[in-house]
């Protein structure tokens, strides 16, 4: 065996393949080939070269140690037809081409499920965008709700609630009403009457005294709201009046002034 001029066949790849690695295999001829003779040195070993740092492979003591053992005229006869007779009877290596063949039909296999599955799961995609872009859109309602209710609730609360109390009132004497009108015509019993009227009752008036509360509230703040628009619209007062203003006017308790008479006024005094 020499590294000068690798010899070709119709192997393609011109490689021998165990179960990890790719060997090549250069056959030489047109020189002094090694031999096992008593003139010649042996061929040097081949190592194995696997990734889990493993000894020699059975590809490696079958196939190999076979060309090792060969002698020079027997490596002379090597062809094509020869080293594909050697390969094609090594066990692992057929081994390995049938795993190769499994996992590429399996590649295969998948390759075409994946295809298969690609309108649905571009289905799928744009309808998660559509509902993501509804989701956001929904978000945005809801705050902009969100913010109108609690900017009109300050003003609206106690409208609402009188509105509320005042139905639950009138529910609750219109309730009353029926009871007595049930024992006045003689569909209910004295005890029943007085259980549930009194109930009713009771009810009524909690709910009356809530709608007078609630009504009173509503009054205080509108005249605090009257009061406050007045104090901050009223116009800014006179300003007092100098001292060249008109003269003050006197008391009516003041005494008059003594009459004066004019001298020689009709001839003298009078």
């Amino acid at each position: 065996l020499s590294t000068s001029k690798p010899y070709t066949n119709n192997f393609n790849n011109k490689l021998f393949c165990n179960q990890v690695n790719w060997f090549p295999l250069t056959i030489m001829y047109g020189q002094q080939p090694y031999s096992m003779g008593s003139h010649s040195s042996p061929m040097p070993p081949a190592t194995s070269q696997s990734s889990g740092g493993g000894g020699s492979t059975s590809f490696d003591s079958n196939v190999l140690g076979l060309l090792r053992n060969m002698e020079r005229e027997d490596l002379q006869k090597l062809n094509d037809q020869t080293i594909e007779t050697l390969i094609s009877d090594d066990t692992d290596l057929n081994k390995l081409q049938e795993v190769k063949l499994t996992e590429s039909a399996t590649n295969r296999s998948l390759a075409e499920h994946n295809l298969s599955q690609q309108s649905r799961i571009e289905q799928g995609r744009r309808a998660l965008i559509s509902a993501h872009k509804e989701a956001a859109d929904l978000g945005r309602h809801h705050r902009e709700l969100t913010s109108r209710l609690s900017g009109g609730q300050q003003g609206e609360s106690l409208e609402t609630l009188h509105s509320l109390l005042q139905s639950a009132c009138l529910e609750a004497e219109e309730k009353s009403d029926s009871i007595l009108d049930q024992f006045q015509s003689k569909r209910m019993s004295l005890p029943e009457f007085i259980n549930k009227y009194t109930e009713a009752r009771a009810l009524y008036h909690t709910r009356r005294a809530k709608t007078d509360k609630v009504t009173e509230i509503s009054n205080q703040r509108i005249v605090q709201a009257s009061s406050a628009y007045r104090t901050t619209n009223m116009p800014p007062a006179m300003p007092p009046v100098g001292p060249f203003g008109p003269p003050p006017v006197p008391p009516q308790h003041a005494a008059m002034p003594p009459y004066y008479y004019p001298p020689n006024y009709y001839g003298g005094r009078p």
